[in-house]
């Protein structure tokens, strides 16, 4: 029983080398937070592109972000109702038995365990962590499944909403060189900068304040949405998964007119198009005009009204775009 003990706290001791303590990662926050203030203040974003339920979202966390003193950031209705996916049961172990199919559990260890923050759950004790992160490696695993490709060949990815912050974590850590933007509301974006500054290291993010600022190769690029996007920015990827579908018609005409950023590969879903969501599936024929479909549907043990889409761009808009 001794020896087991002993065995336990070395192995908890060697994992915690890799993530520094639940406190002491809140400080880094409070912290990254107080040094975002100066990048956010000067965000601003257009009227016509957010929809009133995130603009509702946005104003609700505004002033327990910024003035809080007893910040309790992960445990804020707006953030976890929008940004955490915490179902567990069924639904998370099919997509575990699903990453389990396709990568060695030691990868899977790695890949999936994440630093204990307070407010995000830890929904599967032997991957330590929450049903969040298994979901969005069920993403990207689905994403290289279906286009026989892996994302770690690619250089450049954009994120229409990017949550807190953890798909650009995970991607991150599959790909440490990538440069990758996030497009979001100010509120977001400042979260964003402050969970990512602290659990990957200062300096890893570059916020883009000015139209005629360029991204910064190799980090992760944090952008306020856009009434027009600049044709310099050509991505290998487009990533949105319902924040497009949750959109405005404006805020989608300017992903459109840009070509989802030039990107050869793309990872969206989407709801229904309902009254709440009146522009839900508004951007599957633009998809459909330039890129060949790969899947399309709801997953068979997913019951929540969100459909994946996942394409490739079609062979003769490639090749006109390489030609110009």
């Amino acid at each position: 029983m001794q020896l087991r003990r002993l065995i336990t706290r070395l192995r908890q001791w060697v994992l915690n080398k890799r993530f520094p303590s639940e406190a002491s990662l809140m400080d880094g926050i409070r912290a990254n937070i107080k040094r975002g203030t100066e990048f956010y203040d000067a965000l601003v974003i257009a009227d016509g592109l957010v929809m009133g339920p995130w603009m509702r979202r946005s104003d609700s966390m505004v002033d327990d972000v910024l003035y809080s003193g007893d910040l309790q950031l992960f445990l804020h209705d707006s953030l976890r109702y929008a940004m955490i996916v915490e179902d567990s049961g069924k639904f998370m172990n099919r997509q575990l038995d699903y990453l389990m199919s396709r990568l060695p559990t030691h990868m899977l260890r790695w890949l999936l365990r994440e630093p204990r923050i307070q407010g995000i759950p830890v929904n599967s004790e032997r991957f330590e962590c929450s049903h969040n992160n298994i979901h969005h490696l069920h993403h990207i695993t689905l994403f290289e499944d279906y286009l026989n490709t892996s994302i770690s060949n690619l250089n450049c990815i954009a994120e229409f909403g990017g949550g807190y912050g953890n798909m650009a974590r995970l991607v991150r850590m599959m790909v440490p060189d990538v440069t990758y933007l996030i497009i979001d509301l100010p509120i977001f974006l400042l979260i964003q900068y402050a969970y990512l500054e602290t659990v990957l290291g200062t300096g890893i993010c570059n916020f883009i304040v000015r139209q005629d600022q360029s991204l910064k190769e190799g980090k992760i690029n944090l952008m306020v949405s856009q009434s027009t996007y600049s044709q310099d920015y050509v991505f290998d990827m487009f990533i949105s998964t319902l924040a497009l579908s949750e959109s405005t018609r404006m805020a989608q005409q300017a992903v459109f007119e840009a070509g989802f950023f030039g990107a050869d590969y793309l990872l969206v879903s989407h709801q229904t198009r309902s009254e709440r969501w009146k522009h839900a599936e508004s951007f599957v024929e633009p998809i459909n005009q330039q890129y060949d479909i790969c899947f399309h549907g709801k997953l068979p043990y997913f019951d929540k009204d969100e459909s994946y889409l996942i394409a490739r761009k079609d062979e003769n808009t490639y090749l006109r775009e390489r030609s110009h």
